[in-house]
């Protein structure tokens, strides 16, 4: 059934939202699996190409640079996309539950006599590097304050770190953050 529900969507996609000038959309996917995913729904949906990158931001180049039209992302990629260097909108979305919330909270010990535009030089924990409510909500925030200065991917990899200098050391449970910043 959700096969039959993904292919109606991005039929629905295809003829909408995304067709080009020549009238094929191309859907950039990132491994081998999405690949066949993608020929055996191109064989059904004439209108529909399929194109590999190797990761998410290398979709997203594509997309930016007329190589592909569409990508599913999930919601740490999205705010790559829509970063100024990229700029690509979101043209649909799933919805799962609607009694399902997605929050970023931010803890402190009690009595700590620090808030959250006063990080600097404090230790920091998260979820895992390009995960929505673990990184990019408060790393944004922290650019969107003007705490952290960075203009994107273009201007400074993330995994470079130099922005980073305000955390005194940044932890993950998830992507092994430490590894590149500590």
């Amino acid at each position: 059934m959700k096969l039959l529900l993904v292919s109606a969507l991005l039929g629905c996609l295809a003829t909408a939202y995304a067709v080009p000038a020549e009238g094929i959309v191309r859907w950039c996917v990132k491994s081998d699996q999405e690949l066949k995913k993608c020929h055996d729904l191109a064989a059904k949906v004439a209108l529909f190409s399929c194109v590999k990158r190797d990761s998410s931001i290398d979709c997203i180049k594509a997309i930016k640079d007329s190589e592909a039209d569409a990508i599913t992302l999930d919601g740490g990629d999205i705010y790559t996309a829509g970063l100024p260097n990229y700029d690509l909108q979101p043209i649909i979305a799933e919805d799962y539950d609607l009694d399902t919330c997605y929050y970023a909270v931010a803890v402190a010990k009690k009595g700590t006599d620090f808030g959250f535009l006063t990080l600097r030089g404090k230790k920091s924990c998260h979820t895992g590097l390009g995960k929505s409510a673990g990184w990019n909500i408060p790393i944004g925030t922290l650019v969107t304050e003007g705490q952290i200065q960075w203009a994107g991917i273009e201007d400074k990899p993330v995994e470079s770190g130099e922005w980073l200098q305000c955390f005194g050391e940044v932890y993950s449970f998830h992507s092994s953050i430490r590894d590149y910043y500590v």
